[in-house]
């Protein structure tokens, strides 16, 4: 998705990088969290 982002502005679709962004990554955020406490000790 970031290349898309960067390289491709007139591709991107804002519909589903707000899907992503609202309702695909929310879920995530408890796992990066305990990864990153993991990996900082």
């Amino acid at each position: 998705m970031r290349d898309k982002l960067i390289h491709e502005y007139h591709g991107v679709d804002l519909q589903i990088i707000w899907k992503t962004v609202s309702q695909d990554i929310p879920p995530l955020l408890p796992v990066l969290e305990r990864l990153a406490r993991e990996t900082l000790q």
